[in-house]
C-alpha cells in the first residue's frame, strides 16, 4: 500500500524514504568542492536521483532585501512536450517550504547552483561565539575583514545538499 504524506515534514520523518539517513557521508562528499564532479554533473545527478529526498539550502534575498536561508525541495527540469514549446523549457524549478494540501510555492532553482564560490574568509566557531556574546542584539555575523586573526579560508557550493533527517523536529 502506498503511503500518502500530508506534507514534507511527514515524508522526511519516515526513515524508509531516506536510504542515506544512517550515514550521509557519501552523499555529502559528492558536494565537496575538492570533488572531481563538475557543477553540471552534480545538477544532473540531483535531478535524476528521485528515490531519495531532494532538499537543498540556499541563501537568497527576500522581498525586504534581507538575506534568508531557504530549503528548496524536489528540483525538476521543465521540458516542453514533444513538438511543443514552453517559456519554462529547460529551466529548473523547486518547491519552497511546506506543501500543505494543494498549496505549493514553486520557485526557480538558482542558475549554476553547484558552482563553487571563490575563497571566502570566515571566522572560527570560537570567534563567532565571542562575537554574539559581545553583540547580544546581532542577528548575523558581518563579513570577516581581511587580516582577521585566526580567520580561515573556504570555498563552498552556492547551493548545498541538506540532509532530510535534520529538517524535522
Amino acid at each position: 500500500m502506498v503511503v500518502a504524506y500530508r506534507n514534507y515534514a511527514e515524508y522526511y520523518s519516515a526513515s524508509e524514504n531516506d536510504p542515506a539517513r544512517d550515514d550521509y557521508a557519501r552523499v555529502l562528499a559528492s558536494f565537496l568542492t575538492s570533488e572531481t564532479r563538475t557543477a553540471a554533473e552534480l545538477l544532473d545527478l540531483s535531478l535524476n536521483s528521485v528515490t531519495i529526498p531532494q532538499v537543498f539550502a540556499v541563501a537568497a534575498l527576500n522581498s525586504t532585501n534581507e538575506t534568508r536561508v531557504y530549503l528548496l525541495h524536489r528540483p525538476q527540469r521543465i521540458t516542453a512536450p514533444l513538438g511543443g514549446t514552453s517559456p519554462w523549457d529547460a529551466q529548473v524549478f523547486a518547491t519552497n517550504g511546506e506543501v500543505i494540501g494543494n498549496l505549493v510555492v514553486t520557485v526557480r532553482f538558482p542558475k549554476n547552483p553547484f558552482q563553487a564560490s571563490s575563497l571566502v574568509q570566515v571566522r572560527t566557531a570560537d570567534d563567532i561565539g565571542s562575537y554574539f556574546e559581545d553583540h547580544a542584539d546581532a542577528l548575523f555575523i558581518p563579513p570577516t575583514p581581511a587580516g582577521t586573526i585566526g580567520a580561515e579560508e573556504y570555498t563552498a557550493r552556492f547551493v548545498l545538499y541538506f540532509p532530510a533527517a535534520f529538517i524535522t523536529p
